[in-house]
């Protein structure tokens, strides 16, 4: 159901690190050079600015330990710690500042990925802006990386690796070999002297990759050279062969055949031919494992040999993941020209979009004894996209405002275009006037949410304008009035589970847990009540539970989420930063609406992308708190298939817990009309027996039921507790009527008919009488008047029978 979240952050530190492609300060990459660099993502929290730090009107904050993740004060040094970092508003712009307070030092202490995680091996590039203020006469300004490399100074009598600025400030750069597993964090110092001050901006640490810009990316130059041995003809590669030449096992339920290396006629080739499975395949990384490729114009080509028999369509490939299912064979050699001996030459280009392709998928449908030769693999960068000042903007969609960029290099004139190759129209789809370019809100409405390229060309600069598409916050109700409260979870309470139960990754009325990566959650007795526990129970790194979530719930639906929770913890200070929390969660541990559990008690939920909803914390008894939150489904939110308490264990001490309660997760479901399931509902008075009509109530008690404009009392009629059958009192019906009549079922929803037939004669029923009324009462049983009257009638004939046979005598 979801996967661990430790190992999840450990396999993001991983991608992290081979995600070199990603450029934070895009070089452009020449098909002939030999090496390029090229830059990573910053791995400072928040690009190593101090955004956002500072409230409305705040002008200076002191951080401390208890700020956040990525920005906690290191109070190394002397007895009674370092001078406290803090963020200034310096002209308009926060800025990390290093200044005495007390002891002999000012620090700042910045993790790098998260809090404790090691860097992977590689080079990285240490960036940042410096402005010092007063007369620097100390030689120690400087900073660690730990676990490596320390007491590295930037001022020694002269600023060290630094160029100059403007307005004072200085850029320091410099780069490291970075062991695996050491570095975690850098800690920024300087040793105050007077008045000296110390202000930072813009700290940078990049991963640095050379990459091979050559015509060829792919490992070894597409070829199989080298990997046979000596006297060896044919090996079958395998995931743990290399980097580059793992096997694709993707397919049936034993995988694909795998791709085999042989030595045909004296050449080492690759070979897909059938040994199990409906595919042969064969993966090749590009660069390294799991890097993406930059933006631009690239070119595969391979030699191909086909053996035997071609009836299949599908021999082709995957450029995960921006094309997939592309053909070479498809009743006929795709975009393949011929060459000696039965091979041929297959070519074709590509654009690829940045940090999207990573790999080389090559497959075939294996058909009797078809088998496919593969040499000389290549996929070759052309034409790289062309450097480009970056420039961001957001726009609400439906906003109805247009939005206006400011750029840079204010030419007469600019060109603007989607990098998809629409150019914009100016006048219909933008302005332009000194500087400022206006995109109107009716082009913005038009793109698609999330990230759109557009490319700007100002003189001879051209930008590219990363615009994000939001979608309006849907407005939610001013009152629950209208509306009806239907609970979408079961068993929120607990009280249907036994003592001691624990989740499993079984659904359990609606609950869960994954015992495999997570300690479960327990069901324990507390002062009374059954309640959920999370608490260390075997050596993993969380404990956690889930329920599901309705699959009735759709995008436009507004829900109320509530919850108890009570932390019982020793030490709360050990978890800052350690992420308790429930958030909604897909099967693959993505989350979005995560509401942080650490007493913090924020303002808002985070994770969701385009908006957050507010949260209300109230206070109860014995510590417990009641977490409430109204929000409205989108989309997004549909594919998330669980919401999921979780308490990180690895820093707990022995007996520290979270205890849950009172989950509930609330659908304001407008009022719907119930509506009639039931067709052909006969009374038979010779045969009276109480009728069942089965109506969907939609969850609804009636209102009222009439016939011909009058009420029905209630007394007549009864509604079952699933609210879908109402049961007609056979004493009323035998009342009516032969014939049709028709009921009137009004709920706070609406309306329905129903029809009822009365059919069956008795004596003495109220044949004729049209008035019937819905409150009349059952007609008084006269059977024993007739009854007397028939013995009466009887005992007159007898006697007069009698009289006869005497007087004929």
């Amino acid at each position: 159901m979801k996967t661990n979240k430790l190992r999840s952050l450990l396999a993001g530190i991983m991608v992290m690190a081979m995600l070199c492609g990603m450029m934070l300060i895009p070089m452009p990459i020449q098909t002939n050079a030999e090496e390029i660099k090229v830059y990573g993502k910053n791995l400072v929290f928040n690009n190593g600015t101090m955004d956002g730090i500072l409230g409305n009107g705040e002008t200076e904050r002191t951080l401390n330990n208890d700020w956040g993740v990525s920005y906690p004060v290191a109070t190394f040094g002397g007895p009674t710690g370092d001078s406290p970092a803090k963020v200034k508003n310096i002209d308009g712009n926060n800025v990390l500042v290093l200044e005495f307070t007390t002891g002999g030092f000012a620090s700042y202490f910045a993790d790098l990925y998260a809090d404790g995680t090691t860097l992977p091996e590689g080079t990285y590039r240490l960036s940042m802006d410096l402005k010092p203020v007063g007369e620097f006469a100390t030689d120690n300004v400087g900073y660690t990386l730990y676990n490596q490399y320390t007491d590295v100074r930037i001022y020694d009598n002269g600023w060290q690796n630094c160029t100059e600025l403007e307005n004072g400030w200085l850029r320091y750069e410099k780069e490291f070999e970075i062991d695996e597993n050491l570095v975690d964090s850098i800690q920024m110092w300087f040793n105050t002297v007077g008045t000296s001050t110390l202000y930072i901006d813009n700290l940078s640490m990049c991963t640095v990759t050379v990459q091979k810009a050559t015509n060829n990316l792919v490992h070894n130059n597409g070829t199989m050279d080298g990997i046979l041995g000596e006297g060896e003809t044919e090996r079958t590669l395998n995931n743990d062969w290399a980097a580059s030449y793992p096997v694709a096992t993707f397919g049936g339920p034993t995988g694909d055949s795998p791709a085999k290396v042989k030595n045909i006629d004296g050449n080492n080739v690759l070979v897909l031919e059938f040994t199990t499975g409906g595919f042969a395949s064969y993966f090749a990384d590009l660069y390294a494992t799991g890097t993406t490729v930059p933006a631009g114009s690239y070119e595969l080509s391979m030699d191909l040999k086909p053996v035997g028999e071609f009836t299949t369509d599908n021999v082709g490939y995957t450029l995960y993941n921006q094309y997939t299912d592309v053909r070479i064979y498809d009743n006929g050699w795709q975009n393949c020209t011929e060459l000696e001996d039965g091979w041929l030459h297959y070519s074709k280009v590509f654009e690829i979009e940045e940090n999207l392709v990573d790999s080389i998928q090559m497959w075939f449908n294996t058909m009797g004894s078809s088998v496919l030769y593969i040499d000389n693999l290549s996929f070759a960068l052309l034409e790289a996209e062309p450097e480009r000042e970056e420039l961001n903007a957001e726009y609400v969609a439906g906003s109805g405002v247009a939005l206006n960029i400011n750029i840079p290099n204010a030419a007469e004139s600019i060109t603007v275009a989607e990098k998809a190759g629409y150019v914009l129209e100016a006048g219909l789809d933008y302005t332009y006037e000194n500087g400022v370019l206006t995109l109107k809100n009716e082009y913005a409405d038009g793109l698609a949410s999330g990230k759109n390229d557009l490319i700007i060309t100002a003189g001879n600069v051209e930008y590219k304008l990363r615009l994000i598409i939001r979608q309006s916050k849907p407005a939610l109700p001013e009152s629950a009035d209208g509306y009806l409260m239907q609970e979408t979870l079961v068993g929120g309470d607990f009280e249907m589970f036994e003592e001691g139960f624990a989740f499993s990754l079984e659904q359990v009325e609606g609950w869960g847990s994954n015992i495999s990566y997570d300690d479960p959650g327990v069901i324990v007795n507390q002062n009374g009540n059954k309640v959920l526990r999370l608490q260390k129970d075997q050596k993993n790194s969380y404990s956690s539970a889930f329920a599901f979530i309705s699959p009735t719930i759709q995008a436009g639906d507004v829900l109320t989420f509530k919850f108890d929770y009570k932390l019982d913890v020793q030490d709360i200070s050990i978890y800052q930063g350690a992420d308790i929390n429930l958030s909604f969660v897909s099967a693959s541990n993505m989350q979005m609406l995560k509401i942080a559990l650490d007493n913090s008690c924020p303002a808002q939920t985070t994770g969701d992308g385009d908006y957050q909803w507010d949260v209300q914390y109230t206070m109860l008894e014995d510590g417990w708190i009641r977490v409430e939150m109204t929000f409205v489904a989108n989309t997004a939110l549909l594919s998330y298939n669980s919401m999921r308490f979780l308490l990180p264990t690895d820093k707990a001490l022995e007996g520290d817990a979270m205890y849950v309660d009172n989950v509930s997760l609330v659908l304001w479901a407008a009022p719907e009309a119930p509506e009639t399931i039931s067709t052909d509902l006969v009374f038979n008075k010779a045969k009276p027996a109480d009728v069942f009509a089965l109506v969907d109530m939609q969850a609804l008690d009636p209102q009222s039921i009439t016939l011909n404009g009058a009420a029905v009392d209630s007394k007549y009629w009864s509604i079952n507790p699933a609210k879908d059958t109402i049961t007609f009192s056979k004493d009323y019906l035998a009342t009516l009527d032969n014939g049709e009549h028709t009921f009137t079922v009004t709920t706070a929803g609406g309306s329905c008919e129903l029809v009822i037939t009365v059919t069956g004669e008795t004596a003495g029923s109220n044949q004729g009488n049209d008035n019937v009324g819905g409150d009349q009462e059952p007609a008084s049983d006269n059977t024993w008047i007739w009854i007397v009257a028939a013995v009466v009638v009887v005992a007159a004939v007898v006697v007069v029978v009698i009289v006869r046979k005497k007087n004929t005598k």
